[in-house]
Order: C-alpha cells, then sequence, then structure tokens
C-alpha cells in the first residue's frame, strides 16, 4: 500500500488526479487509493473508460493504465507519423510499460492454467468474505477491533484507507470492512456501547415478515413493497406451463423477489400475464450480501428513501432485498444496502 516514487497508491497503483476524477476521496483523514473496495471501483471504471477510448484495444488500455492515454497517443501519432506499424508491441513507449503489459497478460494465463505452471493457489470459496458496516459516526479503529473481536492489526488491514487510528469525521467515510464472520458480533456490541447513544423506542411497526404470517399473506397485504419497474429490469409474458420457481430459474432471480414485485400470492401464473424481472439485483429478497453490498444499521429518522439516497441506490432495490417498507424499519435493525450493483 506505500505509494511508488511516482505518487500511485494502492493495490491498484492510482495516481492522485487519477483516482479524484474517479470519485475516490483523499484528504488528511482518508486515502480511498489504499480502501480495497473504493480503489477497486475506480480502478475498474478507469480501465472501462480506457478500453472504450482505445476503442476496445485491451493492449493500449492496458498499457495507458500505466503511463497514461496521452502517452500512449503520443506513440501512435508518432510510428504513423514515421512510418511503423501501431500495434502495441511496435509503440516507442517506456521501458516500465513495455514491461508492465506482457507482464499482466502472462499473469493472466497462469492464473487460468495454474496446472501448467509450478504454483499453487489455495481454494477460495465463491462467496462473500468481508462486509462493509456503516457505523454512521467517528470510531476508533482499535475499539471497533475490540467490538468485533478481531486483532487490531488485522482491523487496520482491512481498513488500510484511514490515515489515522479512527475513520473521518465526514459522514461519506464511516464505513467499516469486516470479516463476514465477525458482522453480528460488532453490530450487537455496537448497539451494547456507550458509543451507539440509546434513543427512546420508536412506535414503529415491524415488517410483516418478521412475523409468523405466510409469504402469501404478507404479499397480499397493503404492506407489501411498492416496486416499480428499474433500469436493467426485464418485463416477461408468461407462457403455457411457466410457474414463479420455472421464470426465477431462468432469469437467475430469487422466487419471493418475483412475488413481490409482482404481488402475487402464489407461484402459479397465468399464460398472458406480463410480470416484472427485477433482474437488475442478484438474489434479491433473501438478504444475503453479495459482494460489495453495505450493512446499514437504521437509525431514528431513517426512511427507505434516504438511506437509498445516502448510497446511491434504489429504493426498490432497499426494498426489495430486505422485504421492508417505510413502516416497518426498526431502529437499531440490519439492513442489506445492495451497492454491489451502483456506480
Amino acid at each position: 500500500f506505500s505509494p511508488s516514487n511516482k505518487g500511485a497508491a494502492g493495490i491498484w497503483q492510482l495516481m492522485p488526479d487519477t483516482a479524484s476524477g474517479y470519485g475516490v476521496r483523499q484528504d488528511v483523514w482518508y486515502d480511498g487509493r489504499r480502501d480495497v473496495i473504493a480503489s477497486t471501483h475506480a480502478a475498474l471504471n478507469y480501465l472501462a473508460y480506457l478500453q472504450s477510448f482505445f476503442e476496445g484495444n485491451w493492449l493500449f488500455a492496458i498499457a495507458a493504465y500505466n503511463t497514461g492515454e496521452g502517452n500512449v497517443m503520443a506513440a501512435i501519432k508518432r510510428n504513423i507519423r514515421d512510418g511503423r506499424d501501431t500495434d502495441f508491441w511496435s509503440l516507442p513507449v517506456a521501458q516500465q510499460t513495455k514491461d508492465f503489459v506482457p507482464s499482466l497478460l502472462a499473469l493472466a494465463i497462469i492464473i487460468s492454467h495454474p496446472e501448467q505452471y509450478p504454483v499453487y493457489f489455495p481454494p477460495v470459496r465463491n462467496a462473500p468474505y468481508l462486509a462493509q458496516i456503516d457505523v454512521g459516526a467517528q470510531v476508533n479503529l482499535k475499539y471497533a477491533a475490540e467490538l468485533a473481536g478481531l486483532d487490531y492489526k488485522r482491523m487496520m488491514q482491512l481498513n488500510s484507507g484511514f490515515n489515522r487510528h479512527t475513520t473521518t469525521t465526514t459522514q461519506s467515510s464511516t464505513k467499516l470492512v469486516l470479516p463476514i464472520e465477525n458482522v453480528e458480533q460488532f453490530t450487537e456490541n455496537l448497539a451494547m456501547s456507550p458509543f451507539h447513544e440509546p434513543t427512546p423506542p420508536i412506535n414503529w411497526s415491524h415488517y410483516a415478515n418478521k412475523t409468523k404470517k405466510s409469504r402469501a399473506t404478507i404479499v397480499a397485504s397493503k404492506a407489501a413493497v411498492n416496486y416499480t419497474l428499474q433500469p436493467g429490469d426485464t418485463i416477461y409474458m408468461v407462457r403455457a406451463h411457466d410457474t414463479l420457481i420455472s421464470i426465477a430459474a431462468r432469469f437467475h432471480v430469487n422466487v419471493q423477489a418475483l412475488q413481490i414485485a409482482n404481488q402475487l400470492e402464489s407461484t402459479m401464473v397465468r399464460p398472458g400475464k406480463e410480470l416484472i424481472i427485477p433482474t437488475h439485483l442478484a438474489n434479491a429478497g433473501d438478504g444475503k450480501l453479495q459482494p460489495g453490498d453495505t450493512i446499514y444499521m437504521v437509525r431514528r429518522g431513517d426512511t427507505i428513501d434516504k438511506i437509498a439516497d445516502r448510497f446511491h441506490t434504489s429504493a426498490s432495490a432497499i426494498r426489495l432485498t430486505n422485504l421492508v417498507d417505510d413502516n416497518s424499519l426498526v431502529e437499531g435493525e440490519k439492513l442489506v444496502v445492495p451497492t454491489h450493483f451502483s456506480g
């Protein structure tokens, strides 16, 4: 995570101006280039831009990631002027860039075919390992480590974007990254700690899906999620022999999410009916974390719309992922905010 001699920092080696251009904050409290999640979003967006800038030429894009698109364009123009080939391997770029591109290509090949090389990659389970927890205010990282049952050094490694031993005073950077298995302990201890000031009970009714009512009753009730078509969703006309189970499997969505989005009481649907398929969400309705999601603790005065605005996602996404509405929020309850598909 140490900066290079050129000033790049983090696992993606982002330069300050490039990172700022992609929304990565840097100040005396926090350097988002060292934040694995923030920097990864920025790096992927930057690579997508470079790939588009060079009209799909990934070698140019990778080279530009290392040396800048201006230098790559200058090298291309120089070769055109001199009557030389303009493929990457012919460009007069810096030696570091000449080494960078084939090194990255070689790494990709090794990762894709490890059995052909003298390397061993430990098995990695295909499931989220880390979660972001929004604590809502400044907190000492050593204290946070105690609440989570983590070693302080491990806490600092997971949250290396912070320049000091506390989170920032800015509301946009009060998220902590924790292993998923430590989330429950942390949030429970946080709720009981002096850091989390107790507030009077709120006279909010809890949502029906927290009771013993059936799923069909919930869907049929007036408290059901008011879901509207979102960008990335699909309109599907039911065909003969279709069921919600078969439709859900076809579109890789959750059956319960289909029921909620369309206010259906059963898994049987009649041919010809149009359904909204919430394909912009992954596993919506099961409340499970996806890589890049955020765990948020509901606070006094929160509404679904306020939470959605804060995390730059849609209110419908939050409602459908957690099966909640504004009248069902309970202060201190944990919501999964589906930030994995935003930004």
